[in-house]
């Protein structure tokens, strides 16, 4: 068992301490546009899985993850909603697969989402104290998530021959190379889903390029040993008119990384400019007449910084952040 997976299962004990449940879905997610970066599901919603993808990205159904985060409250249930009865997630898909009841949990710090929860019930729903001890507890669980974003520290290297799979708009898989082959598989093993089933990342993915009509996006992944890469989708069309979706991993982007490295560590928009500024070589004085602070402000914000990184020289703080 990998460490990503580890991590989701700890998150789904310390819930199911907390709150009991007959099934759930665990899902960690890229903090920068929410989507899904793998996920611990337990079979009885693996079986109706596709059609709560469908409703979360493309029916607008109540208590999405967006709606979660931006809403501020991080804990809703779906018995409790006085939007219930239009629920058609409730109606169409939970209720005849005999589930009553829906918690969702968004996993939130400051203006960071690491996650989300689903939690089911067949026979009881979930009741007030239940949700309040859940939203006093959110905090450890967020830190349990953090740590494990923390130990990524780390770019993955470019590979010779980049993984690539193209799909159908149904996700009906149409090429693909044998590297990808062996990532869609490694993907399927740490969320411990058969191969012929996609990806919670790619399927995500592939869900927000069609309901947002984009042409391009990306996750922030991790790979098995903890690296990082970006796994790439692009929307385009065929030479019969038809869409088609191109996935990819690539190595991350030296912004993307630094952007990273930003949420991580909780660096102030100062704190960041002052380490962009570290990079290029400029001295305490140099930064600080560029930002018209003194230089013992600056001093004082790269204290700030080597506490939070838990790094102590100014080489280790520019290596780190080169991806080194």
């Amino acid at each position: 068992m990998n460490e990503a997976t580890v991590v989701r299962e700890r998150v789904r004990q310390k819930l199911y301490a907390l709150c009991s449940f007959d099934a759930c879905c665990i899902r960690t997610v890229d903090p920068n546009n929410l989507l899904t970066t793998g996920a611990l599901t337990d079979s009885d919603i693996e079986e109706i899985h596709p059609q709560l993808f469908v409703n979360e990205y493309l029916e607008g159904d109540i208590h999405s993850q967006e709606e979660m985060v931006v809403s501020g409250i991080p804990v809703k249930v779906l018995s409790s909603s006085i939007y219930v009865k239009k629920s058609k997630r409730l109606r169409m898909i939970l209720q005849p697969a005999g589930f009553k009841d829906e918690m969702r949990i968004a996993f939130v710090t400051g203006d960071t989402c690491l996650g989300f929860a689903s939690l089911y019930r067949r026979h009881l729903a979930f009741h007030l104290d239940e949700v309040k001890k859940i939203q006093k507890n959110i905090k450890n669980i967020v830190n349990i998530l953090n740590e494990h974003l923390l130990t990524a520290t780390h770019k993955a290297a470019p590979l010779a021959i980049q993984p690539m799979l193209i799909m159908s708009e149904t996700f009906t898989i149409m090429y693909q190379n044998d590297e990808a082959r062996k990532w869609i598989h490694q993907l399927c093993e740490e969320e411990s889903i058969n191969n012929n089933q996609l990806p919670r990342s790619i399927r995500s993915i592939s869900y927000r390029l069609l309901k947002e009509h984009q042409q391009y996006t990306k996750i922030m992944m991790r790979d098995s040993i903890g690296f990082l890469y970006a796994l790439e989708a692009s929307r385009l069309t065929d030479y019969d008119g038809k869409t088609v979706i191109v996935i990819k991993k690539s190595p991350m982007s030296h912004e993307d990384w630094f952007l990273y490295l930003t949420k991580c560590y909780k660096w102030t928009a100062k704190e960041s400019e002052i380490i962009r500024y570290l990079i290029k070589g400029d001295t305490t004085k140099e930064i600080a007449k560029q930002l018209s602070i003194s230089p013992y402000t600056v001093q004082d914000h790269l204290k700030s910084i080597f506490f939070k990184t838990d790094i102590n020289t100014r080489s280790k703080l520019i290596s780190m952040v080169n991806g080194n």
